[in-house]
């Protein structure tokens, strides 16, 4: 064994680690911006309200006066945020996946780094990745995937 050549023993570092090198993570972004601005959307109204009950005064002066039963909706309101980022984030990745396969129809087969095969394969794997992930991660244990 003292005259073996180790050139022949070494191998290339193979990791899927090199997948988070790529730009198409900025996809997860995108989701991400998009759900939290429907959330703040469509909770507005629920914002104002509160700081109303909370200062006297509201920052919007198209919404409802605060209500004290508001404060009691506070804890469902919460648990509806997280299903309403979990589902706008779902859907909006469905229709990007949509777009992703109209654009490029999935193949099977081994794929050139670079070729227009590899980048839509990494697309669509970033595209379902962080929907995936979220639902698994929601705190609510009746939902587990």
């Amino acid at each position: 064994m003292q005259n073996t050549d180790i050139s022949q023993f070494k191998v290339d570092y193979i990791s899927t680690s090199g997948v988070y090198k790529t730009p198409f993570t900025f996809i997860i972004i995108i989701q991400l911006f998009f759900g939290c601005l429907i959330l703040l959307l469509l909770n507005l109204w629920y914002y104002n309200d509160l700081y109303f009950l909370l200062t006297g005064e509201g920052f919007l002066s198209f919404v409802l006066v605060g209500q004290f039963w508001e404060w009691i909706l506070l804890p469902m309101n919460i648990y509806g945020n997280i299903l309403l980022f979990a589902f706008s984030i779902i859907l909006f990745s469905s229709g990007i996946f949509n777009i992703l396969n109209k654009l490029c129809p999935p193949k099977e087969g081994v794929f050139l780094r670079g070729s227009k095969e590899w980048k839509y394969t990494h697309r669509r794997f970033w595209t379902i990745y962080f929907p995936i992930w979220l639902a698994r991660a929601l705190p609510l244990p009746w939902l587990d995937i």
